[in-house]
């Protein structure tokens, strides 16, 4: 694995232009509303079926005149395996070719959705792999751009898909919000696993940057949340609060269990609020951090927690628009090619 890059700014002039330009657009429902509104029906997954390379991957499992549902049974089952987070080759190369398919057919229909019944088996198997798309969304590891196939790195498989790949694919499965939670819920482990990985006796750049990488990681899945139609969005955000905060748990000790301490003590702070005190997670990267300068014993300052707080916020902001770009590209490719 390559090491990180040095920290630095990672909210270019470019991107703030193109954000700036991008929320004139889409205020007031724009070009989401638009799309939704003119779209006659959900799509079908004759794409899939008919995907050479998903063909190959899954083999006998894939049958002529399957269903949607089975063919979402099919591919969760064939890229995830017993222990959770833990693939072979072989399931690897299932789960690429199935989010590699799902964007073709997409960037084909210029509609970032996909068949109902494949949005919970698909957002389940993404979420098995959260390690890998953690990590892509955050650009924390140079590595998956070098490399076209999953490969073996140690006693850890990875799975390398295109960023551009996955911010469509988890766009299309959020339209069902159970299948939203189920991701948010994945990354923000990702992030709590990043962040108790931190030494005590780090400070400076080595304390700030696993706090950066969640903003950066998790702003994504802010921007997705931002893409959901406005006519629909209060419906679908109190269901996703309520998928989020069924079946939490106390929070252990932060010396006890790091990782538990910061996901529990979040979901437990979410499900005390009422829907409208939620802002829709927006300061959940806020409370992740003050919880984990906390949990750590590091001095309560403010001023330090203001500062990484504002730094994290900045990255994940970043992340809130480049998603908003790759939507305007899904969408509308002859104005504005993605990149």
């Amino acid at each position: 694995m390559k090491p990180t890059a040095p920290e630095k700014p990672r909210t270019s002039r470019k991107r703030i232009a193109l954000w700036a330009a991008l929320a004139l657009i889409l205020v007031g429902g724009g070009t989401t509303g638009y799309v939704l509104a003119t779209r006659d029906s959900d799509p079908g997954c004759e794409h899939l079926l008919n995907s050479e390379p998903l063909r190959q991957e899954l083999g006998a499992r894939m049958r002529p005149g399957m269903s949607c549902g089975e063919l979402g049974a099919a591919l969760r089952g064939a890229a995830t395996g017993p222990t959770p987070g833990r693939h072979t080759l072989a399931q690897a190369r299932i789960m690429r070719a199935t989010v590699t398919a799902i964007s073709e057919d997409i960037a084909q229909r210029k509609d970032p959705v996909i068949a109902p019944a494949l949005r919970e088996p698909v957002a389940t198997a993404l979420a098995d792999y959260s390690a890998d798309t953690f990590e892509i969304l955050a650009g924390v590891n140079g590595d998956y751009d070098d490399h076209d196939a999953p490969w073996r790195d140690g006693a850890v498989v990875r799975t390398p898909v295109k960023r551009v790949d996955v911010v469509r694919t988890m766009r299309a499965v959020s339209e069902n919000p159970s299948a939203y939670a189920t991701l948010r819920t994945a990354q923000t482990r990702q992030c709590a696993i990043g962040l108790a990985g931190v030494p005590l006796q780090a400070t400076g750049a080595a304390l700030r940057v696993s706090a950066r990488d969640c903003g950066a990681g998790l702003g994504y899945l802010d921007g997705i949340a931002d893409d959901i139609p406005q006519a629909t969005s209060h419906t679908w955000r109190a269901a996703v609060i309520s998928h989020l905060t069924t079946g939490g748990t106390t929070p252990p000790a932060y010396r006890e269990d790091p990782v538990r301490h910061l996901t529990a003590t979040w979901q437990q702070d979410l499900s005390r609020k009422q829907p409208k005190e939620t802002g829709f997670l927006k300061r959940q990267l806020a409370e992740l951090v003050r919880t984990w300068v906390a949990g750590r014993g590091t001095p309560r300052d403010e001023s330090t927690v203001g500062t990484l707080q504002d730094a994290v916020a900045r990255d994940a902001s970043t992340s809130v628009g480049e998603t908003a770009e790759i939507m305007q590209c899904t969408r509308q490719p002859e104005e504005h090619p993605c990149a």
